[in-house]
């Protein structure tokens, strides 16, 4: 009689001993891939974060007009008549000088995306420009020195054929004389006739190249 009160009891524990193992494992499991995900953002992060700050804007220099002017190849006045964002830089004449290390944080970054305005010339202060209409490359985002513009904005861009953002081994530039990159690092901007002015004075201050 107790033999089998004995074995009825342990027949209907197991299952309830089963039930309460599997949800007990499902539990772990859940807050172990949690905290493996955890994990996985952190080591993320620290990985790029050297990166991040490699990439983060950090403007050399007193920012003057005069200073820019000195720097930039070719400064324009025109109208913004397109904006697109795009990582097919080539298709716009860029490419990539030096020797490649897809490893280089340099050579991951222009991979990422750029934006490209399209500005309507209204004048050439400085530089040699071939086309009535050229592509402007800036950063994406702030942290990679961009200057934000929206369509039908009159503004003054101070370019280089080269960006901005290169190593000692590599950079990406253009020599079809209609593809520049600027940078909120020099003075683009919207246009001012206070500036026109000041370029057009600190042009006159350059000295004549021989």
């Amino acid at each position: 009689m107790h033999q089998s009160i004995t074995i009825t009891t342990m027949s209907i524990a197991n299952p309830i001993v089963t039930i309460f193992d599997f949800k007990l494992s499902r539990t772990i499991l859940h807050y172990t891939l949690s905290f493996m995900k955890h994990l996985l953002f952190i080591a993320v992060f620290l990985i790029n974060f050297p990166i991040m700050l490699t990439q983060a804007c950090n403007c050399d220099g007193d920012g003057t007009i005069s200073e820019s002017v000195k720097l930039a190849e070719v400064i324009i006045y025109g109208k913004v008549i397109s904006k697109t964002r795009t990582s097919n830089l080539g298709a716009i004449g860029v490419y990539i000088k030096g020797k490649v290390d897809t490893t280089s944080w340099v050579y991951n970054f222009y991979n990422a995306p750029s934006v490209v305005y399209t500005i309507k010339i209204y004048k050439v202060f400085k530089g040699k420009v071939i086309s009535d209409t050229v592509s402007i490359i800036t950063g994406y985002k702030g942290a990679a020195c961009g200057v934000r513009f929206e369509e039908k904005d009159d503004v003054i861009i101070y370019g280089n054929p080269k960006d901005y953002v290169r190593s000692r081994t590599l950079s990406r530039q253009s020599n079809n004389g209609k593809t520049f990159w600027t940078s909120s690092c020099t003075r683009t901007d919207l246009y001012r006739e206070s500036d026109e002015k000041e370029i057009i004075a600190a042009l006159k201050a350059e000295p004549v190249k021989k």
